[in-house]
């Protein structure tokens, strides 16, 4: 990834390198301070093909590597949300680079570049920034060592080079924190100096010195810039390698990191229950928040989990109460609301649906047999049948042949999404009792308001065959 003063380039090569430069290959222009999501864009785009990128200014919050299931957000401070998976994006840029400029901003000489960065381990020669006297600072890691280094000018030995960082491990693939600070202001011996941070911890070397308004004792986190041309404010960063990039900030202040919190219920039917503030929650950095659960009428809070993982304590037939989400990471709260239930599993939903004065006594209206159809309104539940129309019975209405293929069709007349498809059961010789009948096939059908219809996957073979459908789950 490329950096850029004016005529400076800062160069940070791990496959994915990152450059202060000259105006080059410009593709767009944006003020400072600057962030970028890269969230509009759809998975798996390439920055190769974007003519440009931008977006608002405004603290930025980081949501990087969703739906990684080798990521955990154990560093210093990351966030993540597994709900979405369009939340970076990759770039292949080779030598030729991809170079988004930005309007001249002389308010300030301090600048930071922060991002997200998934990076391969590549070994690199001195020579390919050496070579570059335009490249002012880079950043690698190397696959031999697992090292990171630094690009720097050495004051001693008036020259560039490259140095170790002692205190940091490069891991392949893993998604990291990259916060470059540059201070313009500094200006040991006439040149300027930078600090790298990886998941927010400086980058120490025995070549680096201890703070940026002096050469200061070593070691340290602060490094001059190689080839340096008093640069005083940023014109452009440039992507170089390959890689992938998200989350993506240029600011003239100290950053302020915020944390991604994701709310959700499942279902996501509101009906069944709220979670408030609900979608994505943005905190600034030592904040905290409250969620707020309710659950609605005949219906009460199953589970609340945290990051995919259901937490303890949560009693039963719990209505409403409050989460708060002080871990300092950011992550994703689900609730999950569950039907609550009369005997035999009977939803109170359901039974409320169905007759206005059930709601006095649930138990009871679950066994009665208000239409007098020889059917318990339970077991009207279980076949999707009317509970108050004694015309409204779980019966085959239609049957036959068409083609070969044999079908018939049931009646449903209510219906509950939760409850299972009918069996389907078929036998040659009803003489056999139970033991005569199999799987037919397909060996479940529908449940839809109105009709439902069965059709055998093929014509039967043999000749009586005879077919039976199956209420499933009743208790």
């Amino acid at each position: 990834m490329n950096l850029v003063y004016r005529r400076m380039m800062l160069g940070v090569t791990l496959a994915v390198a990152l450059v202060l430069a000259g105006g080059a290959r410009a593709e767009g222009t944006n003020p400072v301070p600057y962030s970028e999501n890269f969230e509009g864009y759809a998975a798996d785009t390439a920055l190769t093909n974007i003519t440009g990128w931008s977006s608002p200014e405004g603290v930025i919050a980081f949501v990087t590597n969703t739906g990684d299931p080798g990521f955990t957000a154990t560093s210093y401070p990351l966030s993540y949300d597994r709900l979405s998976t369009n939340m970076a994006v990759a770039f292949e840029t080779g030598d030729k680079g991809l170079t988004n400029t930005f309007a001249p901003n002389t308010n300030s000489q301090v600048f930071y570049l922060d991002m997200m960065m998934k990076m391969n381990l590549e070994d690199q020669e001195l020579s390919k920034f050496d070579a570059d006297p335009s490249i002012h600072m880079a950043l690698f890691a190397d696959r031999t060592g697992s090292n990171y280094w630094v690009y720097n000018y050495d004051l001693d030995g008036t020259s560039n080079r490259l140095s170790v960082i002692t205190n940091l491990t490069a891991q392949k693939d893993a998604w990291v924190r990259v916060t470059v600070s540059m201070d313009c202001n500094s200006d040991p011996f006439g040149v300027q100096l930078f600090q790298v941070q990886v998941n927010g911890e400086k980058a120490l070397s025995p070549d680096g010195y201890q703070n940026p308004d002096t050469t200061g004792s070593k070691p340290g986190s602060w490094f001059a810039f190689a080839n340096n041309n008093f640069p005083n404010y940023v014109s452009s960063v440039t992507l170089m390698g390959e890689g992938v990039l998200d989350d993506i900030t240029l600011t003239t202040n100290p950053p302020s990191f915020g944390i991604v919190i994701v709310a959700s219920t499942d279902p996501s039917d509101a009906s069944r229950g709220s979670i408030s503030p609900v979608g994505k929650v943005t905190l600034a950095e030592g904040e905290n928040t409250n969620f707020v659960i309710v659950a609605s009428n005949y219906f009460h809070i199953g589970q609340i989990r945290i990051n995919g993982t259901p937490i303890g304590g949560v009693p039963d037939g719990l209505t409403s109460t409050n989460y708060l989400w002080d871990s300092g990471l950011g992550g994703s709260i689900k609730a999950v609301f569950s039907p609550t239930l009369a005997v035999h599993d009977v939803p109170h939903w359901w039974l409320a649906a169905q007759h206005p004065d059930w709601t006095n006594n649930f138990n009871f209206w679950s066994t009665n047999d208000f239409d007098t159809d020889a059917d318990p309104t339970y077991i009207e539940y279980w076949t999707s049948s009317g509970p108050t129309n004694p015309n409204s019975v779980f019966e085959i209405v239609d049957f036959g042949q068409k083609n070969g293929t044999s079908y018939f069709t049931v009646v449903c007349a209510s219906v509950d999404p939760a409850l299972p498809q009918f069996d389907v059961q078929k036998s040659t010789n009803l003489m056999e009792g139970e033991v005569g009948w199999f799987p037919a096939s397909p060996p479940k059908f529908g449940r839809v308001n109105g009709s439902n219809t069965w059709w055998e996957s093929s014509a039967s073979s043999v000749s009586p065959a005879h077919y039976r459908a199956i209420v499933t789950n009743v208790p």
